[in-house]
C-alpha cells in the first residue's frame, strides 16, 4: 500500500503538490474554505459576470518552473503590453495608468508620458538598485520594510505608491502588512524575480492566452487533473487517487503532512 500524504491548503502550492505526487501516493488535500485556488479564483458578481481574480504577476525569468508547469498543462501564454498596473485616487480622481498600448495611451490622454510620471519610474529603478546594494551589505538586517525605505529617498511619494502596489500584487498582502514585514524578505524576492519590477516586465510578464491576466485557469486545470473532476466545494469531490476533505471533518492519520505554503525562510 502506498504511503498516505496529507496536503494542507488548496491554493497553488497545495494543488501543484497534489498534481505532482498523485501517481506515487494516496493523497488527501484539506481545504478550509468552500473552493480551491487560494488567492486565484473566479468571482461571481450580482449582475451575472464572472471575472477571474489574478493571483500575482509572473515573469518568465523569475518563475521558470511556473511556466514549465503551464506548458505541461498545455496552457498558452502571450504578451500583454496593453495593460500592466494602474493606480487611481478615489478622492482626487487622478492616477497613474500603466497602459502603454496605443488604445490605453489614448484613453488616458497620454498622461503616462508626463515627465513627472517618467521621473517616478526612473526614481523607482534607481531606488531598487540602491536597495539591492544595501541588502547585499546586510544593512536591512533586523529592519522592517518601512524602516528600510526611510533611508532610500528615491522610493518616496508617487514612486513609493508604485513600489508598494507592486509588492501587494506579488505577495497577496496589504500595504500595512508589507511595511511591517522584514525588509530583507521583499528585496531578496525582488532579486530573484528581477524582471517583474523593471522595464523588462513589458515583455516578460505574460497573460494566459485570451485573457488580460494570469487567471484562475491554471488552478482549475490542476484541480481537474489531480481530482479527475472540477471540485466545487471541500467535501464534494473524492477519487481513488486524491480525496478532498475539510480538515475538521476528516482527521485521518497520514504518513506525511505537507503544510503549504510554508513560512518563508532566509536562504
Amino acid at each position: 500500500m502506498s504511503a498516505r500524504v496529507a496536503i494542507i491548503g488548496g491554493g497553488i502550492a497545495g494543488l501543484t503538490a497534489a498534481y505532482l505526487l498523485r501517481r506515487r501516493y494516496e493523497i488527501t488535500l484539506f481545504e478550509k474554505s468552500h473552493r480551491l485556488g487560494g488567492n486565484a479564483f473566479t468571482y461571481d458578481t450580482r449582475d451575472g459576470h464572472s471575472p477571474d481574480i489574478a493571483v500575482a504577476a509572473f515573469g518568465k525569468a523569475g518563475y521558470p518552473l511556473f511556466y514549465r508547469l503551464l506548458d505541461e498543462l498545455r496552457i498558452g501564454t502571450a504578451m500583454c503590453p496593453s495593460s500592466y498596473m494602474s493606480f487611481h485616487d478615489l478622492d482626487t480622481r487622478n492616477g497613474l495608468y500603466i497602459t502603454p498600448g496605443i488604445r490605453g495611451l489614448m484613453a488616458q490622454g497620454f498622461s503616462l508620458l508626463n515627465p513627472a510620471h517618467l521621473k517616478s519610474f526612473s526614481r523607482l529603478f534607481q531606488g531598487l538598485k540602491e536597495a539591492q546594494r544595501r541588502r547585499a551589505a546586510g544593512t536591512f538586517d533586523g529592519k522592517t520594510l518601512a524602516e528600510a525605505l526611510e533611508g532610500i529617498p528615491q522610493i518616496s511619494g508617487e514612486t513609493r505608491i508604485i513600489f508598494l502596489c507592486a509588492l501587494c500584487l506579488l505577495s497577496s498582502m496589504d500595504a500595512q502588512d508589507i511595511l511591517a514585514s522584514p525588509a530583507w524578505f521583499f528585496f531578496e524576492k525582488l532579486a530573484v524575480h528581477h524582471d517583474v519590477m523593471s522595464p523588462r516586465s513589458i515583455y516578460s510578464v505574460r497573460c494566459v492566452e485570451g485573457e488580460r491576466v494570469v487567471t484562475s485557469k491554471p488552478w482549475r486545470s490542476l484541480a481537474a487533473i489531480a481530482f479527475d473532476c472540477v471540485p466545487q466545494s471541500a467535501p464534494s469531490c473524492a477519487t481513488t487517487e486524491v480525496s478532498l476533505s475539510s480538515w475538521k471533518m476528516d482527521q485521518r492519520r497520514a504518513s506525511m503532512k505537507l503544510f503549504l505554503p510554508a513560512t518563508p525562510t532566509r536562504r
